[in-house]
């Protein structure tokens, strides 16, 4: 799981009640970390018995558009403010991975190999056979000729000899 902190405009903080309210629905056992960054306090940590909650619930309004998550803290918030800002940690099941702007080509596709020029990412992509050929071998000899002109190539008679690779 990956940690996401809630951004400081999506919730609501009552520091008389000790209530938090955050506009949408956040299990309780994805709930990681508050923290007051105003005066460098933590109000509720999952791991300290001290720092949990007195109470947690989950609520939809009737349309069932609106779905809230209202928890009141075991933390004395009494002395705080309702404009201190709060970061709120939550682990989030998606994990994305974003490579850096180093690692990718002129048309955002991870890279493969280190360009020599643009050509090269070019040739990544697709074939090209009037830019790049290619020479593939069987016997130790051509298995395609690249004729650029018309007419034959003088063959006149081909021969194999029964039970034999010649």
């Amino acid at each position: 799981m990956a940690r996401k902190a809630i951004l400081d405009t999506y919730y609501t903080f009552i520091p008389s009640t000790r209530t938090v309210i955050i506009p949408h629905a956040v299990p309780k056992e994805r709930l990681v970390l508050i923290t007051d960054l105003t005066t460098n306090q933590v109000l509720y940590n999952f791991s300290d018995p001290n720092l949990t909650t007195t109470s947690y619930a989950i609520a939809t309004d009737s349309t069932g558009a609106n779905t809230t998550t209202t928890l009141t803290l075991n933390y004395n918030t009494s002395g705080l403010s309702s404009t201190d800002k709060l970061q709120i940690v939550v682990d989030e099941y998606a994990e994305t991975f974003q490579p850096a702007e180093t690692y990718l080509d002129p048309i955002n596709k991870l890279r493969t190999s280190n360009p020599q020029s643009l050509i090269d990412t070019d040739y990544e992509y697709s074939i090209q056979t009037t830019k790049w050929e290619q020479l593939g071998m069987v016997n130790n000899q051509p298995y395609a000729y690249y004729v650029t002109a018309t007419g034959n190539l003088g063959v006149i008679d081909v021969r194999a000899n029964n039970g034999s690779r010649i």
